[in-house]
């Protein structure tokens, strides 16, 4: 399970901005969904469903493996997971996640276990779309997403990923995305 804890955070003009007090954010495996724990014990899916990747007949999925998580200032969830089916990794981003309506009870969540998609309609983006992604780390502007990812020929490469701070800026295309250095020679050959 990975989780993170949010409370007050700065936004882009410097406002203190609450964000739905202190709450726990999860991955959970078993259930193949990424939720939000609420005071009251519930848990609010916040990702269930995503497209497929791997199979162009299937439209949807659950959630493969989500493994790194990050919620940006603007709220914002970025989560990577890895299709261990056809051996890629996404990083999806969950826009305004932080105002998902919460559950509110623990009946709630054991009736959301059976959902096949979410009951919210926040936008869900594909970010990148790789091998492997090993790691993603927010820049100093908060407009960018550093990412390491397995290329071809197993180099390794530290990207930095354009990410949309409005709605109506442009979606990020390939061209956008910088490789920032091939840190293959700084990794562990097994």
């Amino acid at each position: 399970m990975y989780v993170w804890k949010w409370g007050h955070c700065r936004g882009f003009h410097g406002q203190e901005t609450s964000l739905q007090g202190n709450l726990i954010a999860a991955a959970e495996w078993g259930e193949q969904r990424i939720i939000r724990l609420e005071e009251s014990g519930a848990r609010t899916p916040l990702i269930v469903q995503v497209p497929d990747v791997c199979y162009s007949d299937t439209s949807t999925v659950r959630l493969h493996q989500p493994n790194s998580m990050i919620m940006t200032p603007f709220g914002d969830l970025i989560v990577v997971d890895h299709a261990a089916d056809c051996t890629i990794s996404v990083v999806w981003r969950l826009q305004k996640a932080m105002q998902v309506p919460a559950l509110q009870s623990a009946w709630d969540s054991r009736l959301a276990h059976k959902w096949t998609q979410v009951q919210h309609n926040h936008t869900l983006d594909k970010v990148l779309q790789a091998n492997g992604v090993g790691g993603i780390a927010l820049d100093g502007t908060w407009e960018g997403l550093y990412a390491v990812v397995l290329g071809n020929g197993g180099k390794v490469r530290l990207l930095l990923v354009p990410l949309l701070v409005d709605e109506d800026d442009e979606p990020t295309t390939n061209k956008d995305i910088k490789t920032i250095m091939d840190i293959s020679e700084y990794t562990t050959k097994p």
